[in-house]
């Protein structure tokens, strides 16, 4: 495919995206086309891409840490209904 970048790293994030959407199985090559005035947006696209990688990478450690943690699956603590509730 052939993109156009722009500073939107969501914007070429959904557009890569797209390749996969209806069963691409094949690899895809994303050529992206600028100009050299264009260096720093590719700069910015490569830092946001690092960015949002590390943030994915986080929220997966997170959440392989939430499926470790026990669970207390008795319920033997006793609630106190206020009155207003209980008439």
């Amino acid at each position: 495919m052939t993109y156009f970048p722009n500073h939107s790293y969501e914007a070429l994030y959904q557009a890569v995206r797209r390749c996969w959407r209806f069963g691409q199985t094949n690899p895809v090559t994303v050529d992206l086309v600028t100009t050299e005035g264009g260096l720093r947006t590719l700069a910015n696209l490569q830092r946001k891409a690092t960015t949002a990688d590390r943030m994915f990478d986080a929220l997966v450690t997170h959440m392989r840490d939430g499926m470790t943690l026990r669970r207390n699956d008795r319920y033997d603590t006793t609630v106190e209904v206020p009155k207003w509730l209980a008439s």
